[in-house]
Formats: structure tokens, C-alpha cells, sequence
């Protein structure tokens, strides 16, 4: 494997839509958040850290990852990563996924890190749609922390597509979204159906 690359959870939304917040919603006996930094410490991503809501703090902690509060997550999914950000060390590069993708693969994550280092950027790509985690080099961390509180990590992505690598990956699971309680019953029967061994 490559250089070594810390790990930003984006954890702290209000989750309107689904109700409930999605880090702790369960998938068999683990959460969604237990399932990301299980993947993320098989993948030797360190150190992990979560930006999270009140209410998914304690559990954060409780898995001896690094857990930041941030108490304004209206203010934007930017801001939490800037908030994240300030807390790791951005010289050696940082990859960033929502809570959204609880069910990529430690193999997602390792691809993502082992990729090329002289790619500024590298984000999976799965049937055509690029997907989480996003991995930022250096220079691109820079440009997210002036970025302002809600505007999307995609205008720093696309600034110049040619130090970007879209790395095709086998996991469906980088692109999904869990944003309804329909996509967690969905979610939830691609994890059951993946630790059968059963097609869905």
C-alpha cells in the first residue's frame, strides 16, 4: 500500500428525511458508523475521524475513533468538513465520505488510498457514476478549507479534472445513498443478501 491517508466521516447531518440519525441506524448487531470504521481500519486508514452530531458523539467515541461535535450542521456539509479538517493533518492527504455509503468495501478504501500518489485527487467510479470516498491530496485540502460552509466539495473536484483519477471499482456500494427510510430497507437487504453469499 501506498502513503498512508487519514479518514473524515461525515456524521453530523439532521437527518430529516430518515428520522433517525443514519450513523446509528443498525445493520444486524453493528451500526451503519461501526460498519465505515470497521472498513476503515481494515483498509489501514489512520487516524479515522468522525464529525457528528450530539446525538452520535458517544458512539463515535466509543469505537476509539477521533470524534468531533459540530453544532451547526445547518450551516453545510463543507463546514463539517472543515471543522474535520482542522483536526487532522493535512500534509499527507485526507480521504472524505458520508455516512451515506455505510456498506463500501475496506477493498473501496484501499484502492482509493493505494492509487498513484502523483493523482491530486482520486475518487471512485462505479457504472459510470463517480462515488465515496474522495481522496485529497495536500493542495486540493487547502482549496476545500476556503471553500465557503455550503458550497459543494465538487467545485474544488472539478477545478481542473486533469488532476483528478476516476479509478472504476467493483462496489456498487460507493455510490449508493441513505437518505429515506426506503434506501435503509434497501441497504439493509444488500447487507443481509452480502452476508449470505445470496444474490439480492
Amino acid at each position: 500500500m501506498g502513503p498512508h491517508f487519514s479518514l473524515l466521516i461525515l456524521a453530523a447531518g439532521r437527518s430529516k428525511r430518515m428520522g433517525t440519525p443514519k450513523a446509528l441506524l443498525p445493520f444486524g448487531t453493528r451500526r451503519a458508523i461501526d460498519l465505515l470504521v470497521e472498513s476503515a481500519r481494515q483498509a489501514r486508514l489512520e487516524p479515522v475521524l468522525v464529525v457528528s452530531s450530539e446525538d452520535v458523539l458517544s458512539c463515535a467515541q466509543s469505537l476509539r475513533a477521533h470524534a468531533v461535535w459540530n453544532p451547526s450542521p445547518e450551516l453545510g456539509r463543507t463546514h463539517s468538513v472543515q471543522i474535520g479538517l482542522s483536526h487532522i493533518d493535512r500534509e499527507r492527504g485526507c480521504l472524505i465520505v458520508p455516512i451515506d455509503a455505510p456498506l463500501i468495501s475496506a477493498t473501496t478504501f484501499t484502492q482509493i488510498a493505494s492509487a498513484d500518489a502523483s493523482w491530486e485527487i482520486v475518487r471512485p467510479r462505479f457504472a459510470g457514476r463517480p462515488g465515496h470516498p474522495v481522496r485529497f491530496g495536500r493542495a486540493s485540502l487547502e482549496e476545500v478549507t476556503k471553500l465557503g460552509p455550503d458550497e459543494p466539495l465538487h467545485l474544488v473536484v472539478r477545478r481542473v479534472p486533469e488532476r483528478v483519477l476516476n479509478l472504476d471499482v467493483g462496489d456498487e456500494e460507493c455510490i449508493a445513498n441513505l437518505n429515506t427510510p426506503a434506501d435503509y430497507e434497501a441497504a439493509l437487504k444488500r447487507f443481509r443478501s452480502r452476508a449470505t453469499g445470496c444474490a439480492p
